[in-house]
């Protein structure tokens, strides 16, 4: 398998001030062509490093979309109400992905390893297919992102409906511990010789399988200290369509140097100003003073 890396990332990725702590740069040159950047959680998290994140990714050339972490426990309007407003701010972004992985009721539970409280299987559908109709109802692409394993086990009434919606599947291929390696090595060693794509949910047709996020923390790479998650995509969006974000990045600064050299214009034609105004004062003095000179001869000026 010829390898199109995308990476995602999110505050793990940022110092506490929300600023990107990835070289983008080193990440272009091991031939990364895609970001996608956490925008929210709930109705209650904006990740802080999303601007960071997708200006940083924008500047070396790479396309950028989003992806939301769905709480099945909030009125999925709310979400989608928060993400609209928060695309607005920060965005545009070609696609926002709903991250369904929770089925947890209980942060405590989940962090104390001990899970007791789950949601029902429905709701968590409902949930899920609410944000992707509210989504695309507002004009935002979107797709799921999630495991099959997920739909399964935990959400079987997905399969009922997710057939239609552009795919992001987490399986990974690779056991064992962390590694540290190049991005070179990662394409021949690792992805290359993989000759197989996740499994589809229900009836998924082929061609809504996007990306395939072929690892969690197992890789630090070039470019980041810290594990990054890498993905296979399938579908590219720059060859779709230009990048929304990259568009308006590349519109700012283009505005941000047309408003510069119209700064630097109207500088020079108040300098000019200043100076003819200075040299007509000096003028209406000379007057004054030639007046003054006749008058005392008794000239009639």
């Amino acid at each position: 398998m010829k390898p199109m890396l995308v990476v995602d990332v999110s505050r793990w990725q940022a110092d506490s001030n929300g600023k990107s702590l990835v070289d983008w740069a080193k990440l272009a040159a091991g031939k990364v062509v895609g970001a996608v950047v956490k925008l929210s959680q709930g109705d209650y998290l904006a990740d802080k490093a999303t601007l960071s994140h997708a200006n940083g990714a924008v500047e070396v050339g790479m396309w950028v979309e989003a992806y939301h972490w769905l709480d099945p426990g909030i009125d999925a309007k709310k979400q989608v109400e928060f993400i609209i407003k928060l695309v607005k701010e920060k965005g545009p972004f070609r696609r926002v992905w709903i991250d369904v992985e929770q089925y947890w009721k209980s942060w405590n539970e989940f962090y104390a390893k001990s899970i007791t409280q789950k949601y029902d299987p429905q709701v968590i559908s409902k949930a899920a297919k609410d944000m992707i109709t509210g989504l695309q109802a507002a004009g935002i692409n979107t797709g799921i992102y999630t495991r099959k394993s997920f739909i399964d086990y935990l959400a079987k009434p997905m399969e009922e409906w997710i057939s239609g919606v552009p795919l992001w599947l987490a399986y990974y291929p690779w056991a064992g511990t962390r590694v540290t390696t190049t991005w070179e090595a990662l394409a021949k060693d690792y992805i290359e010789p993989l000759t197989f794509a996740p499994k589809k949910p229900g009836t998924a047709p082929a061609e809504h399988l996007y990306m395939w996020q072929m690892s969690g923390d197992k890789f630090i790479l070039p470019g980041c200290s810290t594990p990054l998650d890498i993905n296979h995509v399938f579908v590219i969006p720059a060859v779709i369509e230009p990048d929304p974000h990259a568009v308006l990045v590349s519109a700012v600064k283009n505005l941000e140097a047309e408003t510069s050299l119209i700064l630097a214009t109207l500088t020079d034609i108040t300098e000019t100003m200043d100076k003819e105004s200075a040299t007509l004062k000096q003028c209406y003095k000379e007057v004054d003073q030639l007046q003054g000179i006749a008058r005392t001869h008794g000239w009639d000026v």
